[in-house]
């Protein structure tokens, strides 16, 4: 979520965005993550219905967020919000702001007790007219479709699988690990001599092999900017 929410920072970064975030991240002195799931919308990350409302000194954000990765311990948040009438679909406006953490106004609400996720804290987060200034919009208003096709999808789908399939293969890591120590004193031989062991491993792998290629085919096309990326993505 910090890689994803980075490229949509750097996407159509400002000089004073650059200097503020990028920085900072490229640095490794700043974590940022993605708000953009809420319970009303589900998959449809693109129709939020989290508000911005124009004020006298800039803009105010109302709404709630759902599963935001390191909530709570990020630096900052890519929030989307909408814009227009808000009655129609069709009239929606995506866009993308950045919210500092310590804005007054934000609230990280739970605990987070995943079933083998320990190091994440996927909380909701609730923004109460967290103000926000126009520095901390992303691209242009009603960005919609360019962010959620361009940045947002590709780079989510090209990182989940990622994410993975760097579990997969350690996983893979530690079963070859434990057939090879694993030995027969009585018969001076290991698991790893064992041609049905030998067997499995290798379809393992196999099953490890095919998606790794196919991940990183997609991520050489999305790098070289093909016109066949989001089909491999």
């Amino acid at each position: 979520m910090h890689v994803i929410a980075t490229a949509v920072i750097a996407a159509k970064a400002t000089r004073e965005q650059e200097l503020r975030l990028l920085v900072p991240i490229a640095k490794g002195e700043h974590i940022t993550t993605l708000a953009l799931s809420e319970s009303g919308s589900g998959v449809h990350f693109y129709l939020p219905r989290s508000e911005l409302r124009q004020t006298s000194e800039g803009f105010e954000i109302t709404g709630k967020k759902q599963f935001v990765t390191n909530a709570g311990y990020a630096d900052s948040y890519v929030v989307s919000r909408i814009g227009g009438d808000d009655s129609e679909f069709s009239s929606v406006e995506f866009s993308c702001v950045a919210v500092e953490r310590d804005e007054f106004g934000i609230t990280v609400s739970g605990r987070w007790e995943g079933l083998g996720m320990r190091g994440n804290a996927s909380r909701p987060i609730t923004f109460n007219q967290v103000k926000v200034h126009q520095a901390d919009l992303l691209g242009e208003v009603g960005d919609q479709i360019w962010y959620v096709f361009e940045v947002v999808a590709p780079y989510f789908l090209t990182a989940m699988a990622g994410t993975y399939l760097g579990i997969a293969l350690a996983a893979l890591d530690i079963a070859v690990e434990h057939v090879k120590s694993r030995n027969y004193e009585s018969l001076r031989e290991s698991l790893a001599d064992v041609p049905v062991i030998q067997h499995q491993i290798a379809e393992m792998w196999a099953k490890v092999e095919q998606p790794r290629q196919l991940v990183y085919r997609a991520a050489r096309l999305g790098d070289a900017g093909d016109p066949t990326a989001l089909t491999a993505i």
